[in-house]
């Protein structure tokens, strides 16, 4: 019976040394595939960043374009609004030459 307790206690740690050798195993298993995980999510995220940098690099572009027309329109507008105040200016300036001729021809 003193035998039969031995072989099963030996049996047991036997079996206990196989079962905690397949959980180590198993355990680093599993942490080498969740580092090949993490490693694939983040390429991936940063495949998705460079994607969506280009998608918005090229925005900025197109609105940088549309924004120089803009200015360049602006600024022509700003000219013309110049040379037509400048005309005024001078008509003005003729309009009161005149107005004060006449009045000094009529005597006012």
């Amino acid at each position: 019976m003193k035998e039969n307790l031995r072989n099963s206690e030996k049996n047991y740690q036997e079996t206990l040394r196989r079962l905690e050798s397949r959980f180590f195993e198993e355990k680093h298993r599993l942490e080498q595939e969740a580092e090949k995980r993490i490693i694939m999510l983040a390429e991936r995220a940063h495949h998705e960043a460079v994607v969506q940098l280009n998608t918005a690099g090229r925005n900025v572009f197109k609105e940088n374009v549309y924004l120089h027309k803009a200015l360049a329109y602006h600024l022509k507008e700003a000219e013309i609004l110049q040379q037509n105040s400048k005309k005024i200016e001078e008509n003005h300036s003729c309009l009161l030459q005149q107005k004060a001729n006449y009045s000094k021809k009529c005597g006012y």
